[in-house]
């Protein structure tokens, strides 16, 4: 491979912000029962890599196995087929389910309907409490009424909402769709984790010409797979959260929607091409959930156009290209 740029991409788990801790942490909870216990399909990971090396060379790389269910924290008339309600020593009710994943490296979630109502909380835990996620509030609702998590590791992830007990009535939560991830793409030894020892790190001195076309590029799932995607601008230069990707990847809004960008996927030093160093699996990006709408896709061109439903997060320092 020539020396030109190469971005990084490798290593990942979700750096967590210092918001409150889900209820059972806080609470120091009990652990949930089978009967609060959601179980997916056993992932056979040699089958699904098998299948991988026999599909076509353009079909976008995937990661997990989906499965789908209807796991409804409150249905029209406010009963639950899933999981457990309680009260909470503070005197707000949460709504908690573990998801076991058998076999899965990590998991993610596609919620098909979602309304967090003004104080409720959603958040989503590895089972060791390591990786949290959220808390995702009212701000995260999309137009859409779908939410699509990024992921946690290991085979078995817990669900909680927590809320104001005068709001329970308002809140809407369905799981349908579960990710078994059989290729981690970001912690473990798989070579689809780290770069080839061969590219050059965007920390490198060869990248700085191009300090601020790295901060365009993502990394996004959808619909259990993974590809690369640019924020671009347009002629009113008025930052829309425009962002292409390929035909190949996006050409429905059933895929749009479920659309997890992971920002700064990339090394934060410069490593020597060819050293032992280089292709090592890296620190972890900033995520960014709320799904996307689909503006225009071609299969002709391989080009498809989509805008982010949610405002791209501070710390990713988003550039648009163009």
């Amino acid at each position: 491979m020539n020396r030109a740029l190469a971005l990084a991409f490798a290593g990942l788990t979700l750096s967590c912000t210092a918001f409150a801790a889900p209820p059972s942490q806080q609470f120091k909870l009990a652990p949930l029962t089978s009967d609060a216990t959601l179980v997916a399909p056993r992932v056979d990971r040699v089958k699904a890599l098998r299948e991988d090396l026999a599909a076509p060379k353009g079909r976008p790389l995937r990661y997990a196995i989906a499965s789908k269910h209807d796991a409804d924290a409150r249905d029209a008339q406010g009963k639950s087929n899933a999981g457990v309600w309680q009260t909470l020593p503070d005197g707000r009710v949460a709504w908690r389910i573990a998801v076991h994943g058998p076999g899965a490296l990590t998991l993610d979630f596609g919620f098909d309907r979602m309304f967090l109502p003004r104080g409720a909380e959603l958040y989503v835990t590895s089972l060791d409490g390591k990786t949290v996620l959220g808390p995702y509030t009212e701000k995260d609702n999309a137009r859409s009424g779908q939410f699509w998590t990024p992921y946690v590791e290991g085979e078995v992830a817990l669900i909680e909402a927590v809320m104001p007990a005068a709001m329970q009535p308002h809140f809407v939560l369905e799981l349908g769709t579960v990710h078994s991830g059989y290729r981690d793409l970001f912690t473990v030894a798989d070579p689809f984790a780290k770069s080839l020892n061969c590219n050059i790190d965007v920390a490198c001195p060869d990248a700085d010409p191009y300090r601020d076309q790295i901060r365009a590029t993502a990394l996004i799932t959808f619909s259990g797979s993974a590809c690369t995607a640019q924020l671009l601008n347009n002629t009113a230069g008025n930052a829309r959260r425009l962002l292409s990707t390929a035909n190949h990847c996006i050409s429905t809004q059933t895929r749009a929607s479920s659309v997890v960008a992971y920002w700064r996927y990339e090394s934060p030093v410069c490593r020597a091409p060819g050293s032992a160093a280089s292709g090592e699996v890296l620190p972890r990006p900033t995520a960014h959930t709320g799904g996307a709408t689909l503006l225009a896709t071609h299969a002709g061109t391989d080009a498809t156009l989509t805008e982010l439903l949610t405002p791209i997060p501070v710390a990713a320092q988003p550039y648009f290209l163009g």
